[in-house]
């Protein structure tokens, strides 16, 4: 899973307009369209939403971001 994340921020970090790239994943990807609404019923702040997932998973949210570096 941490291989298909990187992938995709490479991917949106190379391309020539990241927003248009982000659209095609939330369109075309079930998953991703379920973060992004995820991310907007919590706040809208991406890095709250994430924390607050890893917390009600019990996770801890710093292993999951070292494992993407």
């Amino acid at each position: 899973m941490a291989y298909d994340i990187k992938q995709i921020m490479r991917t949106v970090q190379m391309a020539r307009n990241p927003q248009m790239v982000l659209n095609q994943l939330i369109n075309s990807n079930p998953q991703m369209k379920q973060a992004v609404e995820y991310i907007q019923a919590n706040g809208g702040n991406p890095r709250d939403a994430f924390y607050k997932l890893a917390e009600e998973k019990g996770v801890n949210p710093d292993s999951i971001l070292n494992s993407l570096m």
